[in-house]
């Protein structure tokens, strides 16, 4: 669950229920979700789009042969790449990764996805 202010000025929760669905062997997920004041997203693996979404969606959970992938936000027309710019997202055989994009474009505070 991720917390943030709202348009009022008040504390809101985004929940957000954790897929514990098993995957076939040599297989993890990816999931993508946005809690960030900012427009539509697209999010791309390896360069592909995978989708767009909006505050307080998701993408995923996508199986996905476990390996590394690269992963990246596109908020505003403004390409987020993940932290660290220069490292893949590791999606481990039977283990879900979750990026989130959070932040602002308007106050600039809008921030890579972070893996939980």
């Amino acid at each position: 669950m991720r917390r943030r202010i709202g348009a009022d000025g008040a504390l809101t929760a985004t929940p957000f229920v954790n897929d514990t669905e098993a995957v076939d062997a040599g297989q993890g997920t990816l999931v993508a979700r946005h809690v960030a004041e900012a427009p539509e997203v697209d999010v791309l693996v390896n360069g592909d789009s995978v989708g767009t979404f909006s505050n307080p969606e998701q993408i995923g959970p996508a199986a996905l042969p476990a390996g590394e992938y690269e992963v990246v936000i596109e908020a505003g027309g403004t390409a987020v790449p993940t932290t660290p710019s220069t490292d893949a997202v590791p999606v481990a055989e039977g283990q879900s990764t979750i990026a989130y994009a959070w932040g602002s474009l308007d106050d600039g505070s809008f921030a890579p996805p972070t893996m939980a």
